[in-house]
This record gives structure tokens, C-alpha cells and sequence, in this order.
């Protein structure tokens, strides 16, 4: 599937999964943004945006999100970092600085094409390519995802398995078709860069064998 591009027909039936109203999500953000506000659409995102973007072919504000918090932290802080000799993934404390990890809501009930089996990529036309592909392949899935939006236009969004967190699901919402203010923020979050935060953080990710540093100068 790499070296394909979408097919030109529109004779498919994505599968179709739906999140409830109410439904818990959770986020990795900027602390100066407030959780439930959607990305700025990008024309050109290039290797430091994500999977799904939306481009100048087809612009959309989105938001990434993940059912789990480990999911979420895993999807943000491990991507592309390798491990060193000792079979650790060290993570620099400015990965976090001014990061905050939220709980949203959903406000209404949402359907999503879901890619999170191999009979819901076959039905696209696609394999696991498509959820595994590496960032260099991205402009390429974006394409994917703009023409899954072109087949399926009452999906608010698109469900697959994390590749940093097998088997694990994350998705994302594209703003032009979730309706107004379809997320909610919760009480519940965690600055990740504070001291009691990093704490719990490294607890987290202690199973995926990465940490974050201290700040320089502490200790």
C-alpha cells in the first residue's frame, strides 16, 4: 500500500464506530491552549505534524486523542525516539515544558470511520500501512485520510490502533464535521513539567522503558 494513492472510486463502505455523548477522551496540549480547542488547520504541516492533517488539498482544524492516558502520553512523547544502549528512551524535560495532559468530554454522540481491524482497512481498500506508516510516509496517508473524508462526509473522524501503544486506540475529530463545541473539558488534568507531575509521569512510562529528565540544574 505504500506506493499507492487512493483509489479514483467511491463504491466503499467504511466501517463506522460511534462515541457515545459523554464519551471520556484524553489530550496531550500546550498549557496556553485550552484543551478542547481544535488544531489550526495547516497547508503544508510536513514531518512535524501528524498522520492525519488536514493540507492545503483539503484544510480542516482537527484534535488528536487517545481512550487512554497512557495512550495519549505515548502518541505525544514517543514518537520516533529510539533506545539507547542500555534498551532506555530518554526523553529531554523540555519535551514537557509547558505541556499539560487534560480529560475531555464528548458533547454529543460522534461517528468515526474506524481503522482498527484488518476487515475495516480491506473495506478502504487499505492494510496496516495505513495506521503503521512512519512520519516520513505521512504525506501520503494524509491523502488517505482526505479522500476517506471525501466517501464518508457525516464522519466527524477517524479511529485506528496507536502505533506506541499497541493495541491500544486513538483517533481524531476534524472540526467542520463535529458540530459546536463538541468536546468539554473536564476538572481533571496534569501539568507534566511540574515536579509532582514529571513524578507520576516517569510512573507511567516506566513500562514502555522511556523516562523524562530532570531540569538542567536541578538536583
Amino acid at each position: 500500500m505504500p506506493d499507492e494513492n487512493p483509489p479514483a472510486g467511491r463504491g466503499f463502505a467504511p466501517h463506522r464506530v460511534i462515541l457515545p455523548k459523554g464519551t471520556p477522551l484524553w489530550r496531550v496540549h500546550s498549557r496556553k491552549r485550552p484543551c478542547e480547542q481544535f488544531v489550526d488547520r495547516l497547508p503544508q504541516p510536513g514531518l512535524a505534524g501528524g498522520r492525519f492533517d488536514g493540507t492545503a488539498e483539503d484544510r480542516y482544524q482537527h484534535v488528536y486523542l487517545a481512550y487512554e492516558q497512557s495512550t495519549a502520553l505515548a502518541e505525544f512523547l514517543l514518537r520516533s525516539v529510539g533506545f539507547d544502549g542500555a534498551g532506555l528512551r530518554q526523553l529531554p524535560h523540555a519535551t514537557v515544558t509547558g505541556k499539560r495532559l487534560s480529560l475531555l468530554e464528548t458533547t454529543r454522540e460522534i461517528a468515526l470511520i474506524t481503522l482498527s481491524s484488518t476487515p475495516a482497512l480491506a473495506a478502504v481498500a487499505q492494510d496496516e500501512w495505513l495506521i503503521q506508516a512512519q512520519p516520513l510516509d505521512y504525506p501520503r496517508t494524509r491523502r488517505w485520510a482526505h479522500w476517506l473524508r471525501a466517501i464518508d462526509r457525516d464522519a466527524a473522524g477517524l479511529e485506528w490502533i496507536s502505533r506506541r501503544n499497541l493495541p491500544r486506540r486513538c483517533l481524531i475529530l476534524f472540526r467542520d464535521r463535529c458540530g459546536p463545541a463538541p468536546l468539554t473539558p473536564t476538572p481533571l488534568h496534569v501539568d507534566l513539567d511540574t515536579e509532582s507531575g514529571l513524578t507520576w509521569l516517569n510512573v507511567i512510562l516506566r513500562p514502555y522503558r522511556a523516562y523524562v529528565t530532570t531540569p538542567v540544574g536541578d538536583g
